[in-house]
């Protein structure tokens, strides 16, 4: 979608992790991630609110780094979702382990569980369809990331060609019209993504 405000917005799911959950039982942390799911939500949309000032000044694309992306739903009101992710569940654990070496293997599983399978939302990102979704796959050293990323964001760019920037902010009506396209394209696909991946749950 190119929102409202007529640029692409490219929405990014990362890991995130909340302090303390992991001391409580599970009841506990459920409640508790609840509640911060439903504050990282409201600052996501203050913070995409905040982002306007860029689209007005005319930039091809405003990131914004949402941990709760698909939870919100906020992924709906982005033309591109981005998931970065790997493949190997082991490279995963190994990382985070690596990262807070306090963590005994539990509580890594733990963290990593009340995340959500990242290869989940990589899946549901590139349900999508081509161009409106997009992984990027960490699974090697920190060039090869690079390289990863910098693939993505020239396939991303090329959907937002600087003509049609300026006839989006020219033309207020072909902006809006297709920021409402853009929601419904992405609202249909991922609920069509959704059910489809609850039949083959069903079946198991």
């Amino acid at each position: 979608m190119y929102s409202v405000s007529r640029y692409n917005t490219l929405g990014i799911e990362m890991s995130f992790s909340f302090p303390g959950l992991l001391e409580h039982s599970k009841d506990e942390r459920t409640s508790k991630n609840n509640t911060w799911a439903g504050l990282m939500i409201i600052i996501a949309i203050i913070e995409r609110v905040k982002q306007l000032k860029y689209y007005i000044l005319g930039h091809w694309a405003v990131v914004l780094d949402i941990p709760l992306l698909f939870e919100g739903p906020l992924h709906l009101y982005c033309g591109t979702t981005l998931v970065v992710a790997v493949s190997d569940p082991a490279v995963q654990m190994a990382r985070l382990r690596a990262r807070d070496p306090h963590l005994s293997p539990e509580d890594a599983e733990n963290r990593v569980r009340s995340q959500g399978d990242v290869r989940d939302k990589a899946a549901r990102a590139l349900g999508r369809g081509e161009g409106r979704g997009v992984v990027v796959w960490n699974d090697g050293e920190i060039e090869q990331l690079r390289t990863e990323v910098s693939r993505v964001v020239n396939a991303v760019r090329q959907r937002s060609p600087a003509w049609w920037t300026w006839l989006c902010l020219l033309c207020p009506v072909v902006g809006v019209g297709s920021a409402v396209t853009g929601y419904l394209v992405n609202r249909t696909r991922d609920g069509a993504w959704l059910r489809e991946r609850d039949q083959e749950r069903a079946k198991l």
